[in-house]
């Protein structure tokens, strides 16, 4: 039976894998020179029970013309030995993983590979979402419910953030390690439309080392329905039927966004679902059902982090009465995208 169990750990380590290194966008055009490089990755600030739960830690080599160079060591042994394309702009991004594939730690660095080089290069992982992108880009076309919340925790916080309507989506210029993307509930139809014609341009953003948070709880005031506009989320993700469901309970508490927390209860708390997650992601809450349907999830895409969530998180935030605490996530996920420790 044990054996059995490390069998099926492998097969979920290797589909990880395979959707680190992703479908090879942007291969080597010719041959390219390459420099022979030590990299060595280190933690900050972990939790002891994090790290006694990673096992390896996954490196992903990236750049604009040459497919991502993928490689794995034990935690015990975390320096890797790397030739490099030259060029500028190589990102180097470490995933802290347990035996099951699913990320808990991770850390990332861009640099420019010379001829020759031979610096050691030294990435420092922490929890998921913790340095991400200071600069924020928040696409809406209208406020959620007609609820600034958002703004005011981001205010609160000092962040850096920009508004960015959809019709603004086809010249907008996105930097993966600079910015990070954050998409309230309860958006118009013609924003979902308009997302999904530059799905590929955002999804790719991701890809490439960028951080998004999707707040997915549509069908609100503002009248959008993400089904309508027919995408799918980074890997493939999936929005399903309404649930309604007026507790919501968590499914692990080790990501700071839930911790000592134990079960969330709010007004149409798990509105809705996801389907089609991928192995490794980390479900953070799921419906108070014997199924126990992901409402709140934090996984890789290619370099790149994706945070769903299928909650009213805005209208919780701001409406919440008596034991309604469910907005209390809004604060959290956004302080812990600022890496701000009075809100985690």
């Amino acid at each position: 039976m044990k054996l059995k169990k490390e069998k099926i750990g492998m097969v979920i380590v290797m589909v990880t894998f395979a959707f680190l290194i992703g479908c090879g966008r942007g291969g080597p055009s010719g041959v390219l020179e390459t420099a022979s490089l030590s990299i060595e990755v280190g933690h900050r600030d972990v939790d002891s029970t994090l790290w006694f739960i990673v096992s390896d830690v996954v490196l992903r080599v990236s750049g604009y013309n040459f497919s991502p160079i993928v490689d794995t060591q034990s935690v015990d042994s975390t320096i890797f030995s790397v030739d490099v394309p030259t060029g500028n702009d190589r990102v180097f991004t470490a995933f802290g993983i347990d035996t099951a594939g699913v990320a808990y730690l991770w850390g990332r660095k861009d640099t420019t590979v010379a001829k020759g080089d031979t610096t050691r290069i030294s990435i420092i992982i922490s929890q998921l979402l913790q340095t991400a992108g200071d600069s924020i880009l928040i696409l809406r076309d209208s406020l959620p419910w007609g609820l600034s919340c958002t703004d005011t925790i981001l205010d609160s916080l000092g962040a850096e953030y920009t508004i960015v309507p959809s019709d603004s989506f086809a010249d907008l210029i996105l930097d993966p390690l600079v910015n990070t993307i954050i998409i309230p509930s309860d958006q118009p139809q013609e924003f979902y439309n308009r997302y999904r014609i530059y799905v590929t341009k955002f999804n790719n953003f991701i890809y490439d080392g960028g951080v998004m948070f999707f707040s997915a709880c549509d069908r609100g005031w503002n009248g959008g329905d993400i089904s309508e506009a027919t995408f799918l989320f980074p890997s493939g993700v999936t929005l399903d039927t309404i649930c309604h469901a007026d507790t919501l309970n968590l499914v692990t508490g080790i990501h700071a966004i839930v911790s000592n927390l134990d079960t969330l209860r709010g007004y149409f708390a798990s509105y809705t679902w996801f389907t089609d997650c991928p192995p490794f992601a980390q479900v953070l809450t799921v419906t108070p059902d014997t199924v126990e349907r992901p409402t709140l999830l934090l996984y890789q895409h290619g370099s790149g982090l994706v945070l769903l969530s299928s909650q009213p998180l805005e209208y919780a935030y701001s409406n919440g009465t008596g034991e309604d605490n469910i907005g209390i996530l809004l604060p959290r996920i956004l302080g812990f995208l600022c890496d701000d420790d009075k809100l985690h």
